[in-house]
């Protein structure tokens, strides 16, 4: 379709040109593309001295554009800028050219509406073409300059009052709503009812004299002359009964009342929303009001004229779009800013992690060194009072050997000091008690090693078997040989040295006597051993 539009364009007016946009209006985009495609070719034709060209717009936002001014300003093209809301009275467009352009197009829309011709996006422009050639004439266009004083330049061709702000002229309270009278209610003309009750009471208490007549038309004037108070009753609700009135009137009258009550109802749910409208309207105007610098766009539109193309504004509208860049920029790259910035902050956490895993390594590697060391310090120190222990009780158990091997000598020597041997059945008897006190000796020493190496365990065995000190090697001692029977005796007597005669015989015969004393029955100790 586009196609077949622009091909009508170019039969009808070979240098027009046309454009489309997405909401339909035209944009900074658009504007640029028109400076560049037509207002600059179309106008350097004309200009055969190659200077200046001005060009007046309206300040819409298509035209405040940096790309816009700057290729102006490149192409000796001035632009001014007209002031804000004055372009009904400056812009020739709107003061001569638009108002016939508007009544030749209803002239052909009403004609093609006679001839049953639709106009469609087809045939628009072909019909807006023969409109625009019958309005758009030189002498129009010119006189459309000259009215708004901008060629041939007339500074007196606005009147002064033109531009004195506007005046508010209505006197009528702008509601949201309009009030309106319920239609349950009906007003109630009291001051009327007053007057009655007033002059009615002023009769009835005063005597009738000119003096009463008097104050009774004084009370008529002041009421007609004050405000008048109306008041409104309910509509519809059925008069009072008599006392003697029927159960049927008591049903009808209730009947009446629920009715009454049901419209009673329905008028205050509508007063209602129409409070919540108020509310609504109420706060948007509250919104328009006080925070209107708050919801306002930067605009470039001022009283006064600009002229678009100076150093000034070209800064300032370079400024303007490098910022709105900026922001579009940023505000497209959001969504991979904050998946950055999460990156980023979940990387913190791990290297925070981390940094508390470490540390906590750390403290607890120091915790255990410490807890070994202190073990150790409790061996070594279990250990020092082990070997002192053993040390100890090896110097008790030497004292006590001592002791008994003086004990022993002792009783040796005392023995040896009683001198001779005995006789009868004491004979023999020395060698027996040798024999017992060596025996016992013997056991008291192992009971006392054995006692050490349970005590002492490991330490106290390998302290045993290398004792830190010389000990004198304990003798070994002399086997000893029973005697069970008196051959027995006799034969070792006989394999032993030989004894005297006398001591021979004595060994003999108490070896053949018996013993009287003893129960034959009984067995001798040598017996049971």
């Amino acid at each position: 379709m586009y196609s077949f539009v622009l091909y009508s364009i170019s039969l009808l007016l070979p240098s027009a040109s046309v454009s489309v946009s997405e909401n339909g209006w035209t944009d900074q985009e658009l504007g640029s593309l028109w400076l560049e495609n037509d207002f600059h070719p179309a106008s350097q034709e004309r200009n055969k001295t190659n200077g200046y060209r001005l060009l007046i717009l309206d300040g819409h936002n298509s035209h405040c554009t940096f790309k816009f001014c700057r290729f102006a300003e490149k192409n000796r093209i001035i632009i001014v800028c007209l002031p804000s809301h004055t372009t009904h009275a400056l812009q020739p467009c709107d003061v001569g050219v638009f108002s016939p352009l508007s009544n030749s197009w209803k002239t052909i829309v009403n004609k093609c509406s006679r001839e049953g011709i639709p106009i469609t996006k087809r045939n628009f422009l072909q019909y807006y073409h023969a409109a625009r050639i019958k309005a758009f004439k030189p002498s129009t266009i010119i006189s459309a300059f000259a009215k708004s004083g901008i060629w041939p330049l007339n500074r007196t061709a606005i009147p002064a009052e033109a531009y004195e702000p506007a005046k508010a002229t209505t006197t009528q309270a702008a509601m949201p709503v309009p009030a309106s009278l319920a239609p349950l209610l009906e007003p109630i003309d009291e001051d009327l009812e007053s007057i009655q009750i007033s002059a009615t009471t002023a009769t009835s208490n005063r005597p009738s004299s000119p003096t009463s007549t008097g104050t009774s038309s004084t009370l008529a004037s002041d009421a007609s002359s004050s405000t008048r108070s109306t008041r409104y009753r309910i509509t519809g609700i059925p008069p009072d009964l008599r006392h003697t009135a029927s159960r049927a009137d008591l049903r009808n009258q209730i009947a009446q009342l629920r009715a009454v009550l049901g419209k009673v109802k329905d008028q205050l749910e509508h007063d209602h929303a129409l409070k919540i409208l108020m509310e609504q309207e109420n706060q948007r105007l509250r919104q328009i009001l006080y925070h209107k610098d708050a919801s306002k766009k930067k605009t470039y539109s001022s009283s006064e004229p600009r002229h678009m193309t100076s150093t000034e504004m070209l800064d300032a509208l370079a400024l303007a779009e490098w910022r709105g860049s900026w922001k579009t920029m940023l505000k497209e790259a959001g969504a991979t800013f904050k998946k950055q910035k999460r990156l980023i902050e979940l990387e913190e956490k791990r290297l925070a992690a981390d940094a508390k895993r470490v540390a906590d390594d750390l403290k607890r590697r120091e915790r255990e060194e410490e807890k070994r060391k202190k073990d150790t310090e409790k061996a070594e120190e279990k250990a020092r009072k082990a070997s002192e222990k053993l040390a100890e009780k090896t110097r008790k158990a030497i004292e006590r050997l001592e002791q008994a091997e003086a004990q022993k000598a002792t009783r040796a020597a005392a023995k040896r000091g009683r001198g001779g041997r005995g006789r009868g059945r004491a004979r023999g008897s020395g060698r027996q008690s040798q024999r017992r006190e060596r025996e016992e000796s013997e056991s008291s020493e192992d009971d006392t090693i054995s006692n050490l190496s349970d005590n002492s365990g490991d330490q106290g065995a390998e302290a045993i078997e290398k004792p830190p000190f010389d000990a004198p090697e304990r003798p070994r001692p002399r086997p000893t040989y029973r005697r069970h029977t008196a051959t027995a005796n006799s034969t070792q007597a006989d394999e032993s040295e030989p004894m005297e005669p006398a001591v021979a015989q004595l060994v003999a015969g108490e070896s053949s006597t018996p013993n009287l004393r003893r129960n034959p029955g009984r067995k001798t100790r040598d017996q049971r051993n």
